[in-house]
C-alpha cells in the first residue's frame, strides 16, 4: 500500500519551527565612546558577541545610516585632535610619518567597515521615497518630537533615525512571537516620536538603555512572558535592596564590603593628571532579569560608584608679575586693592612648580615684610581634574514559589564592569 503524501511510517512531517527574531536598532547615544578607534562602546560590542550563543533566538543588529555617518565624524574628529602631537614627534625625530587628514579619513572608514563585519552589524538606510516629507516639514516647523521645542530647530538627524526604524517595522513580521523590533535610544524626544507612530504595534519596543535591552534579550531567550518578568521585577527590587531593610540581600550579604575588598584597586584608580580620587554616592539600579532555570530566577543589579579626581593647585594671595631681575615679585596690598583685580583673575599653577621659586625668592629677601613671607602669599585649593564612575554588577538569584513569592536569595557573583572618566584617561 502506497504511503500518503506527507506521511512516513505513520509520522506526519512538520515544517521546522521558525526561530523568533529580535531586530535591534542602535541610536548614536548607545554607540558613543571616547575612544577614537572603536565604533561601539565595549559593553555594546560584548552583548552583540554574546547573543549568538542563544540558539533559540535569531538576533539582527542595525545601525541607521545617519548614525553611522555621525559616528564616523566623531571618530574622525577624535583622530584629528591627535595630529598635532604627531607633528611634534615628526619634528623631534626629523622624519615625516606621512599622516594627513586624507589618510585619517580613509583609515577611519576602514576601521568602521572592519567593526561592522566583525560584529555582523547591518546598515539601515532610509528610503527617502517612503518618507512623508510634508509631515516632517510640519513637525520641524511646529517643534513636534523628535524636533527640539527650543528657539532653534534641532532634530533632523533624529527624524531620519525615526524614519529608518519605522520603515524596518513596516517591513518586519507583525506577530510578536515571531519578530520583535526594538529601538535603543536615551533621547526622549526620539522615543516619544516613534512611540506615537507605533501605538498598538505589539511587536515594537522602545528601550532607553542598554540595561533595558539586556532585560528584553534575556526575557526572550528564557521563553517567559514580558508580563511575568515585569510582575516579578516589582518584588525583586526590594528583595535585593531596600534602604530601610537590613534584611535585603545587599545588606545581609554585605555586597558593599565585598566590592571594596575585591575591587579596592578599581575604587582607587584615577586619571594620570590627578593626585587623588574621592568616591561619592553609590547608586543601585533596579534589577535586570537574566535567566530562569527551573524555579530559580537569576538577576543582575548594577552598582555605580560616582567619583571625582582631584589635585591641589597653588595660587597667589596677591597678583604676581614677572621682572627681569626677579623670577617672581609681589605687588603691595595697596596696589592689589587699587587695581581692582579679583582672586578669580589668578591663573592656577601646580604647587610643585612654585616651590623652587618660593625658596629662591624668600632667601633673597624678595618677599620680606609682605604678610610674613611666602606662606601668606601662596595658598592651595583642591581642583577637580575629572569626574567619573566605577560600575559593578551583582549577579544574584532567588526562588519563585507557585504564589510568586521570592525566597532564598543569594549572591552568585560580583564583578567589575568599567571605570570611566570624563575629560581624562584613567591609569
Amino acid at each position: 500500500m502506497a504511503e500518503e503524501p506527507g506521511k512516513t511510517q505513520g509520522i506526519v512531517k512538520k515544517r521546522a519551527a521558525r526561530r523568533p527574531e529580535l531586530r535591534i536598532v542602535l541610536d548614536t547615544n548607545q554607540l558613543y565612546t571616547a575612544s577614537a578607534s572603536d565604533l561601539l562602546r565595549e559593553e555594546v560590542a560584548q552583548l552583540i558577541q554574546d547573543c549568538p550563543r542563544h540558539q533559540d533566538v535569531s538576533f539582527l543588529w542595525y545601525i541607521p545610516e545617519v548614525v553611522r555617518l555621525e559616528r564616523r565624524h566623531q571618530m574622525w574628529q577624535a583622530g584629528r585632535e591627535l595630529l598635532p602631537p604627531v607633528k611634534k614627534l615628526e619634528r623631534l625625530l626629523g622624519h615625516s610619518l606621512a599622516i594627513s587628514e586624507e589618510i585619517l579619513t580613509e583609515r577611519v572608514e576602514v576601521a568602521i567597515q572592519k567593526h561592522l563585519a566583525t560584529l555582523s552589524l547591518q546598515i539601515l538606510p532610509v528610503d527617502t521615497g517612503r518618507v512623508d516629507w510634508h509631515r516632517l516639514i510640519h513637525d520641524a516647523a511646529g517643534r513636534r518630537p523628535p524636533f527640539d521645542p527650543g528657539k532653534n530647530e534641532k532634530g533632523f538627524r533624529d527624524a531620519l533615525v525615526a524614519e529608518s526604524f519605522l520603515q524596518l517595522v513596516e517591513d518586519s513580521p507583525k506577530t510578536a512571537s515571531i519578530c520583535r523590533v526594538a529601538l535603543v535610544t536615551s533621547d526622549g524626544l526620539l522615543a516619544s516620536a516613534v512611540q506615537a507612530r507605533t501605538t498598538g504595534a505589539a511587536n515594537v519596543r522602545i528601550l532607553k538603555s542598554l540595561d533595558e535591552l539586556k532585560d528584553l534579550v534575556n526575557t526572550v531567550v528564557a521563553d517567559v512572558t514580558e508580563d511575568f518578568v515585569r510582575a516579578i521585577r516589582d518584588a525583586a527590587g526590594p528583595c535585593f535592596f531596600a534602604e530601610d531593610d537590613q534584611g535585603s540581600l545587599y545588606f545581609s550579604a554585605k555586597v558593599r564590603d565585598e566590592i571594596m575588598s575585591k575591587f579596592g584597586s578599581e575604587l582607587l584608580s584615577k586619571p594620570s593628571a590627578a593626585e587623588a580620587r574621592k568616591n561619592g554616592t553609590w547608586f543601585i539600579s533596579p534589577p535586570r532579569f537574566n535567566r530562569k532555570k527551573g524555579q530559580r530566577l537569576h538577576w543582575v543589579s548594577t552598582v555605580k560608584v560616582e567619583a571625582k579626581a582631584v589635585r591641589d593647585e597653588a595660587y597667589s594671595a596677591y597678583p604676581l608679575t614677572s621682572t627681569s631681575s626677579t623670577v617672581v615679585s609681589a605687588l603691595s596690598p595697596s596696589t592689589y586693592v587699587a587695581s581692582g583685580i579679583q582672586p578669580q583673575d589668578f591663573t592656577l599653577v601646580p604647587w610643585s612648580s612654585m616651590t623652587g621659586q618660593l625658596s629662591t625668592n624668600v632667601a633673597s629677601g624678595t618677599f620680606a615684610g609682605l604678610m610674613g613671607g611666602a606662606q601668606s602669599l601662596f595658598q592651595t585649593r583642591e581642583v577637580i581634574v575629572a569626574q567619573g564612575h566605577s560600575v559593578f554588577e551583582v549577579l544574584w538569584s532567588v526562588t519563585v514559589t507557585a504564589r510568586r513569592k521570592l525566597v532564598n536569595p543569594t549572591v552568585d557573583e560580583v564583578r567589575h564592569v568599567e571605570t570611566t572618566w570624563s575629560g581624562a584617561p584613567a591609569v
